[in-house]
């Protein structure tokens, strides 16, 4: 049984205020932005990590209602994906 297995690429909404809305800051909001940023940001950076992409792929895998045989090829190709780009 062959499966195809769908790869999208990862992307975020923007983030970052641009010059503009920087600049318009007043202390108190730039304070919000900061304290916000600082964890908004960290979790960002580690939703981009692509380790925590693949584990979350195989989540994905593992919760479908898929013989064993066709999950064991999902992940085995998820992971070989995953090595393949961590590798060049």
């Amino acid at each position: 049984m062959n499966q195809d297995i769908v790869v999208t690429s990862f992307e975020q909404p923007k983030y970052l205020p641009t010059l503009q809305e920087f600049d318009s800051m007043n202390r108190d909001e730039f304070i919000v932005w900061v304290e916000d940023s600082y964890i908004n940001l960290l979790e960002r950076e580690k939703e981009r990590d692509p380790l925590f992409q693949l584990n979350k792929r195989i989540r994905s895998f593992l919760k479908q209602e898929l013989p064993e045989e066709i999950k064991e090829t999902m992940v085995y190709q998820a992971i070989s994906e995953y090595i393949q780009k961590k590798t060049k």
